[in-house]
């Protein structure tokens, strides 16, 4: 799953079923964080560092490791496609 669906679906309205669906990617809590606050929220990554207090090249890593991990992770569940169609 690229990028572009992975944050489509971050944004979908129903969000325990977002919720359930980033559980499944066992992120750590910096990833999750950088899911969060840069794909579910839609802060740049520069602001995420700023609010987190962390450096903006941290911030990077985490967030493309998490989005990593959740491509993977909802890559066998075709109902996590079907809902962003």
């Amino acid at each position: 799953m690229d990028e572009k669906k992975i944050l489509a679906f971050l944004h979908y309205p129903a969000s325990v079923l977002v919720d359930l669906a980033v559980s499944m990617a066992n992120l750590t809590w910096q990833e999750e964080a950088a899911v969060t606050l840069c794909g579910r929220k839609g802060m740049t990554q520069e602001k995420a560092a700023e609010k987190t207090g962390c450096s903006p090249d941290s911030m990077h890593r985490w967030y493309r490791r998490g989005i990593e991990k959740l491509s993977a992770a909802w890559a066998g569940f075709p109902w996590i496609e079907k809902l962003i169609q």
